[in-house]
């Protein structure tokens, strides 16, 4: 995919859309995305499955180019309401899903992943998201892995030992000078999710909450 972003922007009239690039191939399938808060990871996942999804059932595409195979399948797994988790627990809920989405894939499925087990603990999601790229990447899908566990990230060379379909690439969406462009990038993690510009922004540092007593 040339140019493509989220036809949500358009549909929102949303000025100055800023356009990515993105390839699926063979020899890559799978993407650990991660980035700074409200760095634009959600809204870039769901541009490509969108643009895949029109692409798929033969509309025109919001991207300047989109060549390929259109997927088969096209699955997600994003936060849900927390009201329904009350029969399993949110670690359950979501391990439920996960598992119905593992039946469901296969090398034509294209699987998006955002913030997955993110209601666990850091060290528990880790070995969680590993297990579940293992049996992706057995499986040959393509995936994107929308994540803050970056220690995730530095598991890739070894991850990249397992057998399976294609490798597994790090990904980040870039800043610069402390502020988020919104353009997706081959490289490793920074290992900062920036919480603090957010803080800042909404004035909830010790410091400028000490300023309203």
């Amino acid at each position: 995919m040339k140019g493509f972003y989220n036809i949500r922007l358009a549909m929102l009239r949303e000025k100055n859309v800023v356009k990515n690039d993105f390839t699926f191939s063979e020899e890559e399938r799978i993407f650990i995305l991660t980035g700074p808060n409200r760095g634009g990871k959600t809204i870039l996942e769901q541009g490509l499955g969108l643009v895949s999804l029109m692409a798929s059932v033969g509309l025109f595409v919001t991207a300047d180019s989109c060549r390929g195979i259109p997927f088969r399948n096209i699955l997600t797994h994003f936060p849900i309401d927390e009201n329904l988790t009350i029969n399993y627990g949110r670690l359950g809920e979501e391990a439920k899903r996960v598992r119905e989405i593992v039946t469901q894939t296969d090398a034509d499925t294209l699987v998006l992943f955002n913030e997955t087990y993110s209601t666990t603990s850091s060290s528990d999601a880790l070995y969680l998201s590993e297990d579940l790229l293992h049996i992706l990447k057995d499986k040959g899908a393509a995936v994107i892995f929308n994540t803050h566990i970056h220690e995730l990230a530095k598991e890739i060379p070894e991850m990249n030992k397992w057998n399976g379909k294609g490798k597994i690439i790090s990904v980040i969406m870039e800043i610069k000078d402390n502020v988020n462009t919104f353009r997706v990038k081959r490289a490793e993690p920074d290992y900062c999710s920036y919480a603090r510009n957010i803080a800042l922004k909404y004035r909830v540092t010790y410091e400028q909450m000490k300023e309203t007593k």
